[in-house]
């Protein structure tokens, strides 16, 4: 009797093949490619939180370094004037012009002398004015009335309403818009004659006022230079008339355009600007420095999204890749079975 064949029984089990799980391999897959993703984009932000920190204090510093430059720019052109205006007030001659005119009011031969100066005093400040390329010189007395003036009769001040010019201690300095022009009055005292001045501290015995003409020099401050990053941006906070006022440059193109100015000093993260100040000394005003953080950041940003787009496509690629494997898998499984079937037949 011949035996039964278990030829098939003993291949089964070496050519069983395991069918791959979906749902197992769906897992795993979604789970490397959000780690890949999550691990790039993590590593992304942390580059750029650390890159943002040391990029936001260059731009600081450098707006810090730009604002006190510009002030001291203004100070050194203040300093121009005032030294220049410092030097005709302390003329023996005008000193002792002015102190005379406080008794010419008692004495009518001292009045009649002191008037036949005046077109001398008047050429004086004529020459001056040429000189100096000022708008404006007058001569004032103790009380701030005018003495004398320059050619044609000019006046410092040519508002409507009178100037209160303070000509004891310290010098003067007022900034005031006519029409469209910026227009900056030094009040410079005039000490007593010394042999008149009974100590180094005696009260002034009147004022030399002189009006600049600042338009084009503020204009040259805020105006936007090569050197400027795009969205810098200069501003000047000064007194007016009308009150705190912001210099800024117009994006009409114009020389400058007034905003009125009512809060406090900008600081930084004030709106969306890195702000740095400088106070220009001896005077109210304030350079304010600044630039907009999405122009501060505009190489970072870039950088962001580039960084980004490579993230999500290596995770593309690693669920690529899960794919081809799945279909690796798939196929060897599909080989198994078709040898499995031909071993049974």
């Amino acid at each position: 009797m011949s035996q039964p064949s278990t030829e098939p029984a003993s291949i089964a089990p070496d050519i069983r093949a395991t069918p791959p799980r979906l749902w197992r391999f769906l897992v795993i897959s979604a789970v490397l490619v959000a780690g890949t993703l999550g691990l790039g984009l993590g590593l992304v932000e942390l580059l750029v939180r650390s890159r943002a920190t040391v990029l936001q204090g260059m731009v600081e510093a450098r707006l810090a370094a730009l604002a006190s430059s510009r002030a001291e720019s203004l100070d050194t052109w203040l300093a121009g004037h005032v030294g220049r205006a410092d030097r005709l007030a302390a003329s023996p001659t005008i000193r002792l012009y002015l102190a005379e005119q406080v008794h010419a009011a008692d004495d009518p031969r001292l009045a009649a002398a002191l008037l036949e100066q005046r077109p001398y005093m008047r050429q004086v400040l004529d020459s001056f004015v040429d000189q100096q390329g000022l708008e404006a010189a007058q001569l004032l007395g103790a009380d701030g009335s005018t003495v004398v003036a320059d050619r044609n009769g000019r006046q410092a001040a040519t508002s409507d309403e009178p100037r209160a010019i303070p000509v004891a201690g310290a010098g003067y300095r007022q900034l005031r818009q006519q029409g469209e022009s910026l227009l900056l009055d030094l009040v410079q005292p005039i000490a007593p004659p010394l042999d008149l001045a009974e100590e180094a501290t005696a009260a002034p015995v009147g004022a030399l006022a002189v009006t600049i003409d600042a338009t084009a020099r503020l204009a040259a401050l805020l105006e936007h230079r090569p050197t400027d990053l795009e969205g810098e941006e200069s501003r000047l906070v000064v007194e007016l008339q009308s009150g705190s006022t912001m210099l800024a440059r117009s994006d009409a193109g114009e020389r400058w355009t007034a905003i009125p100015f009512g809060g406090s000093l900008p600081t930084p993260g004030w709106s969306m600007d890195l702000v740095a100040t400088a106070s220009v000394p001896g005077t109210d005003w304030i350079v304010v420095q600044s630039i907009d953080k999405a122009s501060a950041f505009a190489t970072l940003a870039e950088f962001q999204r580039t960084a980004r787009l490579i993230g999500v496509a290596i995770s593309l690629a690693v669920a690529l890749a899960c794919c081809a494997l799945w279909w690796l898998r798939e196929a060897r499984h599909r080989r198994l079975l078709a040898e499995q079937y031909r071993a049974m037949a």
